[in-house]
């Protein structure tokens, strides 16, 4: 089967060129190709984009190809424009899977306003999926996603991102720091790809080109960010945010690195999530980031930026969160009281500013899709309203 890595693919007019990925999976162990072709969308070829057309050869056991659309960088001062990408004429024995047509998205650096600033920018790393591909995994990568929680653009041009992982005695890094402009308004998340360990589980819809040298690891490793003022530190950092000496850092397992506490080791059908929205930053990787169902959101996702009323959790997500907060109030927490005591204050912590009632109601609903009153949690919460 060949089909588009993602349904949607994002460029900055800057960057010279877009790299496509098309993957192949199921019955690989023979040749196959597959054409490939750019059409106008919104983008017209020869003025914003030059058209791309050709044939794709996959040998045997070859899993994924790539090709490239040139970009091109003009004055004009335009809004976003797209281009169509379509696979056709599968051989051998492939067919086309899903998505097999795609939408490239040129973003404009043409502005008659000033351009993003990083002066009070709060670029962080809003998620972590570390078991790409192991047995039982949700994705065939692992991924960093990185979110704007900040209130003006960034812009990403001259930002760095340092990934270091553990897996058993073997230490691998690696660094990359972007050269070309991209504005990242609030609220806007970016994925990044990496290797998995395996092939269990679904694509990660990423949009940045996959970082093949590297895996993340599964049970310990260490990711910071660094601002374009800011260079690689030496040993563990002790201070976070433009003006420390990392923009963001996690640690997570057995790190000897990290903010405040590492975070815990994520399952394969988990990730570290930044709790809040992605909004929650104490400078505690513990206390930050809740193991949940992994979310992949790419810079074409809906926007949530902070301090905007946001949907309210589902039921299962809202007593997820509150039972990662109660775990981490265990000393001097009195187990007597109910889950929904437990939950409604720490609700209030998170300034989600609920009503009584409203936390009742919700608890419920996280009971009934947890079964939680059947199983009963390792402290022994009575589900008892009371």
């Amino acid at each position: 089967m060949l089909n588009f890595s993602a349904a949607q693919y994002t460029v900055a007019e800057s960057a010279g060129k877009a790299t496509i990925t098309v993957i192949r999976s199921g019955l690989v162990s023979v040749p196959v190709t597959v054409n490939f072709a750019t059409a106008n969308g919104t983008a017209t070829a020869g003025s914003d984009y030059t058209a791309a057309s050709g044939t794709l050869s996959f040998a045997a056991n070859e899993l994924q190809k790539t090709f490239d659309v040139p970009i091109t960088d003009d004055s004009a001062v335009e809004s976003s424009e797209t281009v169509s990408l379509t696979l056709s004429n599968p051989t051998g024995t492939a067919v086309l899977g899903s998505p097999s047509s795609a939408t490239l998205t040129i973003q404009d650096n043409d502005s008659t306003t000033p351009p993003p600033s990083n002066s009070n920018s709060n670029l962080r790393i809003s998620q972590i999926y570390t078991r790409g591909g192991e047995a039982g995994a949700t994705y065939q990568n692992d991924f960093v996603e990185v979110f704007n929680a900040g209130s003006t653009a960034v812009d990403i041009n001259g930002w760095a991102m340092v990934v270091i992982t553990f897996e058993g005695t073997t230490q691998q890094a690696i660094g990359a720091r972007f050269n070309s402009s991209f504005s990242v308004p609030p609220g806007m998340h970016l994925l990044f790809r990496f290797n998995g360990n395996g092939t269990a589980g679904q694509p990660v819809p990423g949009e940045f080109p996959i970082i093949t040298d590297i895996s993340l690891g599964s049970t310990s490793g260490q990711i910071m960010l660094l601002s374009p003022s800011q260079n690689l530190p030496t040993g563990c950092p002790t201070s976070f945010g433009l003006n420390g000496a990392v923009a963001d850092f996690v640690g997570y397992g057995t790190s000897a690195c990290f903010e405040g506490a590492p975070a815990p080791v994520p399952p394969a059908n988990q990730s570290l999530t930044r709790i809040g929205g992605g909004c929650t930053d104490t400078d505690n990787n513990a206390n930050d980031f809740a193991l949940q169902a992994p979310n992949p959101r790419i810079s074409t996702s809906a926007l949530t930026p902070c301090g905007s009323t946001a949907p309210h959790d589902t039921g299962a997500e809202f007593l997820g969160r509150a039972i990662h907060c109660c775990r981490k109030r265990r000393e001097g927490h009195d187990y007597r009281h109910s889950l929904r005591h437990c939950l409604c204050s720490c609700n209030r912590e998170f300034r989600h500013g609920e009503r009584h009632r409203d936390c009742r109601k919700r608890l419920y609903g996280g009971l009934r899709n947890a079964e939680l009153c059947r199983q009963r949690t390792p402290e022994n919460f009575r589900c008892a309203d009371h």
